[in-house]
């Protein structure tokens, strides 16, 4: 597995730390390890958050750029294009 996972410079967890903490917990391997997570220190431990739940409001102004720029195009595939994947709340969020 060593190579497959980004680790950003700028994060204050370390990988060691991450692979200590799963060490610890391996029933948080799967998600603290997935590419579709961002993982975040929250009260002491290691929490794996969905991209989608991190990067909610991001995705929202980005959906509704979209949202904007089909009505703004003269080509109805092209705009049924733009809209053809809506942000949809993540259940339970």
């Amino acid at each position: 597995m060593e190579g497959r996972y980004f680790f950003d410079a700028r994060c204050p967890v370390r990988k060691s730390e991450i692979d200590k903490f799963v060490a610890a917990d391996p029933a948080q391997k799967a998600a603290i390890y997935s590419s579709t997570t961002v993982v975040r220190g929250e009260g002491g431990r290691l929490v794996a958050l969905p991209c989608d739940v991190a990067y909610r409001e991001q995705l929202r102004l980005g959906a509704e750029h979209l949202r904007k720029a089909a009505t703004l195009s003269p080509d109805p595939a092209f705009a049924k294009f733009l809209r053809a994947r809506p942000l949809r709340a993540r259940a339970g969020s």
